[in-house]
C-alpha cells in the first residue's frame, strides 16, 4: 500500500525487477492517502506501507528515510543556468507548491521567510508528480522530491541542487503483529536498496 505518487515513480521499476526471477510470486498495489495507508497497515491488510507525514499508531512498526528534495524547473528557464538555486532567487516567482495542509509546504515556508523571500503560490498540488509535469510547462518552479523529479529529467525538465536543503520524509510502515516472512524480507531489501541514490546525505 503506497501513495498515489510513488506507484508511478520509482516502486514499478522495484516492482518489476524483484518479480523478474520469482514466476510464482504474485503481489498486490493499493494506493491511497498517508491516512489510508495507515490504517491499512494496522489492520493487517497490508505487508508493506509507504506514506509519509506518520505520526504514530500502536500496532505499526516504522522506519523513516530523509529524501533529498531538488529545485526542479523548465529547462528553458533563466535560472536553469545555475547550479544552484536558493529561496531568494525564487523571491516573488510563481510556485507550484504542496498542499497547504503537508509538512513539507511548511518546511519550503519556513526557508523564503528565513532568507526574506516572498513564495508566491501560482498552483497548489497534493503529488509531486504533478508538480513536475507543471514546471516542466513553465506554469511555475517546484521545489520536490527527488525521485519524483527523476522520472520527467530529460522531457523539459530540469532540476538544481535548492538550498536551504529540505528533507522529505518517506515513512516505510509495517504490521507491529504481523511477522515478515523471508520474500518480504527480500523485497525491503531491495526497496531500501533503490531509496540509497536519493537519501539525503546526513
Amino acid at each position: 500500500a503506497c501513495l498515489h505518487g510513488f506507484a508511478t515513480s520509482l516502486l514499478p521499476q522495484v516492482v518489476a525487477e524483484f518479480l523478474a526471477d520469482r514466476p510464482d510470486v504474485t503481489m498486490s498495489i493499493q494506493t491511497r492517502s498517508s491516512a489510508r495507508v495507515r490504517e491499512w497497515i494496522a489492520a493487517q491488510q497490508y505487508d508493506i506501507g509507504i506514506a509519509d507525514e506518520f505520526e504514530g499508531h500502536s500496532a505499526v512498526n516504522h522506519e523513516s528515510v530523509n529524501i533529498r528534495t531538488v529545485c526542479a524547473l523548465s529547462s528553458r528557464h533563466p535560472l536553469a543556468s545555475q547550479k544552484i538555486i536558493r529561496a531568494k532567487d525564487l523571491d516573488g516567482l510563481p510556485m507550484i507548491i504542496q498542499d497547504r495542509q503537508n509538512r513539507f509546504y511548511h518546511a519550503v515556508k519556513t526557508a523564503f521567510d528565513a532568507s526574506g523571500a516572498v513564495l508566491n503560490h501560482r498552483v497548489e498540488v497534493r503529488q509531486f508528480a504533478t508538480a513536475c509535469l507543471l514546471a516542466e510547462q513553465e506554469v511555475g518552479i517546484a521545489i520536490v522530491s527527488s525521485i519524483d523529479a527523476a522520472e520527467y529529467v530529460g522531457r523539459g525538465l530540469v532540476t538544481r541542487t535548492f538550498e536551504p536543503q529540505l528533507p522529505f520524509r518517506l515513512d516505510i510502515l509495517y504490521p507491529k503483529y504481523h511477522p515478515r516472512s523471508l520474500l518480504m524480507q527480500e523485497f525491503i531489501a531491495q526497496f531500501r536498496e533503490s531509496l540509497t541514490p536519493f537519501i539525503l546525505a546526513d
